[in-house]
């Protein structure tokens, strides 16, 4: 943060009672969050459920799958790089 912008929160913390505000405002144009978080935060994230072990599972079989037909592919060996994109694909059915 530069010597100007620290000075400009600054003087929005202090010129008016409501200072606070612009001071947030300014800080998220920012992109930090310096403003507190809405009361809504805690209740909105508890509403996002887990993801379940079973996906997550899944997901990295398609991400080693993947990883696994690239390097054979860049190593050559295209039949087994078809095989290993197969593998993937049929992993990623169960994804969801």
């Amino acid at each position: 943060m530069t010597y100007e912008q620290r000075s400009k929160l600054t003087a929005l913390a202090d010129a008016t009672p409501d200072g606070y505000a612009e001071f947030a405002e300014f800080a998220v144009s920012q992109r930090r969050m310096i403003a507190p978080p809405p009361d809504d935060f805690l209740a909105k994230r508890a509403e996002c459920p887990a993801m379940p072990l079973p996906r997550a599972a899944w997901l990295v079989t398609v991400a080693v799958a993947l990883i696994t037909a690239l390097i054979v592919f860049l190593n050559g060996y295209t039949g087994y790089g078809v095989v290993s994109l197969v593998i993937a694909a049929s992993a990623a059915i169960n994804v969801r």
